[in-house]
């Protein structure tokens, strides 16, 4: 691997097998941003069974806890995520154009959980 400052960013010149990749900024692989939106995904999950869990834990002698819990998660869940968007825009490199729909999906999905979660099961 092969480092150089051209144009005022780091290109990494990459040798994978004979074909050379330059990278400056963003990732040129499709795998990188699929598994970060896995890894947001899974984050997302773990935090909402740990505010689930308090919710029930504490549901004895407070009844809307769970209630309180589904939307201490959707609140925490909304900041992380408008902070992953901002990072997308003013460090990434990317358009926000490009990070609005990976927002709306990483913010939805765990969300849209949490409240079919809070209105089947507790």
């Amino acid at each position: 691997m092969l480092s150089s400052v051209a144009s005022g960013c780091w290109k990494t010149v990459c040798t994978r097998g004979s074909t050379p990749a330059l990278l400056c900024g963003r990732s040129a692989s499709p795998l990188d941003v699929t598994m970060r939106t896995f890894l947001f995904f899974l984050v997302g999950f773990l935090l909402l069974a740990a505010c689930l869990i308090l919710g029930r834990l504490f549901s004895a002698h407070y009844p809307s806890a769970t209630y309180a819990a589904t939307v201490a998660f959707i609140s925490l869940w909304l900041v992380i995520s408008a902070f992953n968007l901002w990072v997308g825009v003013s460090k990434a490199g990317y358009t926000l154009g490009d990070e609005l729909p990976i927002f709306l999906l990483i913010f939805a999905v765990p969300a849209a959980v949490a409240i079919t979660l809070k209105w089947r099961f507790l």
